[in-house]
């Protein structure tokens, strides 16, 4: 048996497929100015969502649509 020292592991090649990987071309998010590898960056589209979520939620619905928030009793019966 070959000492543990001179067996090559799949951890000993790394370098190798690092260096053959394309590396992502950064640029600046379109919103903030950091850099990102997309046109937003993740923070600024969690942002984003979080937004348009708690929009949904305040903004109230038309007349007779009812809210998916709004507690309301089950269909045919009374209050």
């Amino acid at each position: 048996m070959p000492p543990i020292d001179s067996v090559l592991m799949p951890r000993d090649f790394y370098w190798v497929l690092d260096a053959a990987s394309p590396k992502p071309e950064l640029r600046e998010c379109a919103t903030c100015g950091e850099a990102t590898t997309t046109e937003v960056c993740a923070y600024c589209r969690m942002v984003e969502r979080v937004c348009r979520w708690k929009q949904r939620r305040v903004t109230p619905s038309p007349a007779g649509i009812p809210s998916p928030t709004s507690a309301s009793t089950p269909a045919g019966t009374a209050p």
